[in-house]
């Protein structure tokens, strides 16, 4: 079957009294959750993660968001015990506050992370984290299921869950994005498991983990998707860090090859999802990232690419003709031998130019920035004239030394170091050093030599 690009759908979704709409991020949500609207009022929703992992366990265990009435459920509580009015008294104060903050029920135990209330921003970043991190098999059912029915040793905690009210089950689970890099699911998939069999655990760094994934996901889409038909999907493309109680300085590989790299593709995403978006309206049905087009071409015969190419460049004569910029100054410089694949990019740098020449440009930047502004409160540090550069603290350090290591009594240290690039942290000789120094303050560096090869790095308990 000839792949054909359907002009007159284009039309339909992006035309509005004459003028182009990029409606990429309206039209279907499938490749990132972000829009175009301006980031004010917005950044104590990029903030409040919490929202996002709500959703995101309801989509764990295929519940509904319900209006959950905390009085009510109070009361419940306090009606399960029967004290002398002095002891009911204390105890009452007791329950307020160890699980209520506020008019807001802590989370203490995995069920509770169903109740978490969620915000329009964050009910489609935890879908989004959900689609493109989540891969269910019969392993991770069971548990799931037993992770959020295990009861604790805590006879509080087990009054207290006991007494949740009951959610609806939600039915036929349809992703709404494209996961578009099966290797961090996979990687994602093994640090949740491993989160699901200590529940504790998954009860105090669910959310930790999914802030991480999330900026590892998005930060490598950047990267990658701006290396178009290039891109090598099976390992993550590097991103220096540094540690939050080193020092950093001119050369180190944390200010030239991490966070500023990463930066300069995010602000251009919204490009990439209109191209895309754009070649998408086909008559096959199916949403191709770059690397899958590009083996679609690779199957065509030449008459097949002839007509593919036909068909972008009548795309961009059609895009052109509506979008008013000086297209007399927009100078292509071919990148593929491939002709095929080049018409492809050349569609993209044709939409790129017009959002840098254009009013459009606020659209192409807001489009990005609420990742950015995520990212400075969680991982980037400002380093003076460096900028901002991506940035571990001690504690998440610790906590990506626990998920590397899991249930294993130890690992070598040369491998503990692979395990933190498979997760898209990549460390220089110095940052290293650190590393390995904050490992004997915590004893749980074991030294049988200088030697790389006879360094273990301990289980954290």
């Amino acid at each position: 079957m000839r792949y054909e690009i359907n002009i007159e759908n284009i039309k339909k979704d992006y035309v509005q009294k004459s003028t182009f709409q990029h409606n990429a991020e309206k039209r279907k949500a499938w490749m990132l959750p972000f829009t175009t609207g301006s980031n004010e009022g917005k950044k104590v929703e990029i903030i409040n993660f919490t929202a996002a992992v709500g959703e995101f366990s309801r989509n764990l265990t295929k519940k509904k968001e319900s209006n959950f009435l905390i009085e009510k459920y109070y009361n419940d509580v306090i009606s399960e015990v029967s004290m002398d009015q002095k002891n009911k008294s204390i105890f009452i104060e007791l329950i307020r506050e160890l699980f209520f903050q506020g008019e807001k029920l802590t989370v203490f135990h995995p069920k509770t992370l169903n109740y978490i209330e969620t915000t329009y921003f964050n009910n489609k970043l935890g879908q989004f984290l959900y689609d493109v991190l989540y891969k269910e098999d019969d392993d991770i059912m069971i548990l799931i299921e037993q992770a959020y029915e295990k009861d604790s040793n805590n006879i509080l905690i087990n009054l207290m869950t006991k007494n949740l009210p009951p959610l609806i089950e939600k039915q036929n689970i349809k992703n709404k994005y494209k996961n578009f890099y099966p290797y961090i699911s996979k990687v994602f998939m093994e640090d949740l498991k491993y989160l699901l069999k200590h529940s504790d655990m998954l009860t105090d760094n669910l959310e930790r983990l999914l802030k991480f994934y999330y900026m590892f996901y998005v930060s490598q889409s950047a990267m990658i998707l701006n290396q178009t038909f290039e891109a090598n999907i099976k390992k993550p493309m590097e991103m220096y860090f540094g540690l939050d109680w080193e020092n950093t300085g001119k050369g180190r590989l944390n200010t030239e090859l991490g966070w500023k790299v990463v930066e300069s593709n995010v602000l251009g995403l919204f490009s990439h999802a209109n191209t895309l978006d754009l070649i998408n309206h086909n008559n096959e049905n199916k949403d191709y990232s770059y690397v899958e087009l590009k083996d679609r071409i690779d199957c065509m015969n030449i008459a097949e690419k002839t007509d593919f190419i036909d068909n972008i460049n009548n795309l961009i004569v059609f895009y052109t003709g509506y979008i008013n910029v000086k297209w007399e100054k927009f100078k292509y410089v071919s990148k593929f031998e491939n002709e095929a694949y080049d018409v492809v990019y050349r569609l993209f740098k044709t939409i790129n130019y017009q959002f840098d020449n254009s009013g459009r440009k606020g659209k192409q930047k807001n489009y990005g920035v609420k990742f950015v502004d995520f990212c400075k409160v969680n991982f980037l540090r400002q380093r003076g004239k460096y900028g901002y550069i991506f940035n571990l603290t001690e504690e998440y350090t610790i906590f990506l030394t626990k998920i590397c290591v899991k249930d294993n009594a130890k690992i070598k240290l040369k491998d503990l170091f692979v395990e933190l690039k498979k997760r898209g942290v990549s460390l220089d000789n110095d940052s290293k050093v650190k590393l390995i120094q904050l490992y004997e303050k915590l004893n749980i560096l074991e030294k049988k030599s200088d030697s790389g090869d006879a360094q273990y790095v301990k289980r954290i308990l």
